[in-house]
């Protein structure tokens, strides 16, 4: 999630301590941590409440027959996903997997690992984090349409995978969602051979359908690459 997302949305929140902006970095600088993390976007504690505040973001119901069902469910019948983009496909995953939406990040390539999915590595909070092609691991061809009319900012998706991390690029974020778990339905066969691989349906999400990830199926082809 980028700074200024969490700054927007922090005071939302009467729970969520801002600490960045009364002794952090945008502050009086005299938090201790500082020392350690430099700048508060490095620090474990800003990470915290970075995610307490992505599980927490208010999904969009896309229509208010969903809102009135929504009201009829119990929250094990629903989650919330980002949608993205990559090349001409839209995909969701579900947020949990999530552990930060970024800014595009500078990419250190590995030695003798030039090809394939494994693009480098990443600073992502001062560890380094390997850096896969999503859309190279599907084999989703490129993207030839007239994009030009659209908004096409990059992001970074650093999700999870057992206990490490693994930064994501994708081409454009769409924003989050609420799913009801019946209005998941079967994967078409107009969907890419790459996607149906770690797709476990596909769902509507406001103007697209998305192919919608399974977190299981994703580490298992994640950690393929990493072998």
């Amino acid at each position: 999630m980028s700074d200024t997302l969490i700054q927007a949305l922090a005071p939302l929140h009467d729970d969520i301590d801002p600490c960045w902006r009364t002794i952090g970095t945008r502050g009086d600088q005299s938090c201790p941590k500082l020392q350690e993390y430099l700048r508060c976007v490095n620090c474990s504690v800003y990470h915290d409440k970075a995610q307490a505040l992505l599980e927490r973001l208010p999904a969009r119901v896309d229509d208010e027959a969903d809102e009135v069902e929504f009201g009829q469910e119990s929250s094990s019948e629903r989650f919330n996903v980002l949608v993205f983009r990559l090349e001409g496909e839209w995909l969701a995953v579900p947020t949990r997997m999530l552990d930060e939406v970024s800014e595009p990040r500078g990419v250190h390539p590995v030695p003798h690992r030039r090809r394939g999915a494994l693009l480098g590595l990443v600073n992502v909070r001062g560890a380094l984090t390997p850096c896969i092609s999503l859309a190279r691991l599907l084999s989703l061809p490129a993207d030839t349409s007239d994009r030009s009319g659209l908004e096409n900012r990059g992001r970074m998706l650093i999700v999870k995978d057992g206990a490490r991390q693994i930064a994501i690029p994708v081409d454009a974020v769409e924003g989050i969602h609420a799913i009801r778990r019946q209005a998941v339905t079967a994967a078409p066969a107009t969907l890419s051979a790459g996607t149906q691989s770690v797709a476990t349906g596909v769902v509507d999400c406001g103007k697209h359908r998305a192919g919608l990830i399974d977190p299981t199926r994703l580490q298992q082809a994640l950690a393929g690459v990493l072998a």
